[in-house]
């Protein structure tokens, strides 16, 4: 009995030792400076506006604050939408390098739905709209963070992208699985029942 005893009081303090609070918070925030390091990085690397300053995941808000000398900048008020689809981009990728690289039980894929649509007007078509060269190479770095992301993972991270536009870049160009024009769709038309074949 006292075998038992001594067993169950130690499998307490285990769990105790877990649930500590001091320990989750000082967990919670190496993990959160390694993210925010990386999304700093990665946010010079696209040249976002505000990157000259360091980032951090703010995890009561659920979203980014650039910590600019006291004047913290919200991800709302980054500027343009070019800046807002950069910091989700790199957001999303440090957290799953960060969920990778400690084996954190989160599914490994990323669908990214159409990331150039910032570059094209609504009135302007993708096919008729050509791109500034500062645009064409703002859109080039965030394909290129993607691609290079996905290619150190070494197949343990999968990332889809649903475009309209499609550069002229090899890499990009290599990437393409399926091309739904011209009648062809993400859903086949002969997989979809009719009603009168439901009946």
């Amino acid at each position: 009995m006292k075998k038992h005893h001594k067993k169950q009081k130690q499998k307490i303090e285990e769990i105790e030792k877990i649930l500590d609070d001091s320990l989750i918070e000082r967990k919670t925030k190496k993990a959160l400076n390694e993210i925010s390091d990386l999304m700093t990085e990665w946010s010079r690397e696209l040249e976002l506006e505000h990157s000259e300053y360091p980032i951090k995941l703010d995890l009561n808000k659920l979203t980014l604050i650039i910590e600019r000398d006291g004047n913290p900048i919200s991800l709302r008020n980054t500027g343009s939408g070019k800046n807002w689809m950069g910091y989700h981009i790199i957001t999303h990728l440090a957290l799953h390098q960060f969920f990778r690289k400690h084996s954190r039980p989160v599914p490994r894929f990323i669908i990214f739905d159409q990331p150039s649509q910032v570059y094209y007007p609504q009135d302007k078509s993708v096919k008729t709209k050509q791109l500034s060269s500062d645009d064409e190479k703002s859109l080039a770095r965030v394909f290129n963070l993607i691609f290079n992301t996905v290619e150190e993972s070494k197949g343990q991270l999968q990332v889809i992208i649903t475009e309209h536009a499609e550069p002229a870049d090899t890499k990009f160009q290599s990437c393409i699985r399926e091309r739904w024009r011209n009648g062809e769709k993400l859903i086949p038309l002969d997989w979809i029942s009719t009603k009168s074949e439901l009946k």
